[in-house]
């Protein structure tokens, strides 16, 4: 894999005043074909695209020759489960992984919520009506009872779309 500088000095060597030669031009090309090592790409393709053009371990054959899908196999990240985050700012560590698969909802991420039950029949003694409970008897006639938390609802999947993503690894 020629390196920028490297393409740079076989472009700058073509038209010197020596006669090119095919394997000097052909070299060239394939050069400025190939992209950098290691260069990572999104690509929506059917399941039998993949089934046709990569091995078992992920890696790239027929049209995907030299590109590896990031399963972890072939000196690539793992990135199942995973979607990318940009880096800078908050993100500076290069391959650092966060979140889950899953998670327990803590009291403080439950939306408030009061069950509201209707009384009806209540029959009353020498007291009068007799509602027992943490909740409280509003004048419709209804308990309350508080259940849920403090906080407000989220969902810990975001909205996402399974893409191949695969990554430049360079020819055997």
């Amino acid at each position: 894999m020629a390196t920028r500088a490297e393409k740079l000095a076989m472009i700058a060597a073509i038209g010197t005043g020596e006669p090119n030669t095919a394997l000097e031009i052909r070299n060239i090309l394939t050069a400025l074909l190939d992209p950098p090592i290691g260069t990572i790409r999104m690509r929506d393709v059917s399941n039998a695209y993949i089934t046709a053009n990569f091995d078992g371990t992920g890696k790239g054959i027929n049209e995907e020759l030299g590109y590896a899908i990031l399963n972890g196999n072939n000196g690539t990240r793992n990135w199942n489960d995973r979607i990318p985050l940009a880096y800078g700012t908050s993100n500076l560590v290069m391959g650092a992984q966060k979140g889950s698969n899953t998670h327990t909802l803590l009291k403080a991420e439950l939306p408030s919520y009061n069950l509201e039950l209707p009384l009806q029949n209540i029959s009353s003694g020498s007291g009068g009506n007799n509602v027992q409970g943490t909740g409280s008897l509003n004048p419709s006639g209804n308990a309350l009872i508080p259940l849920g938390g403090s906080g407000t609802a989220f969902s810990i999947e975001n909205k996402s779309i399974v893409t191949l993503v695969t990554m430049f690894i360079g020819y055997d």
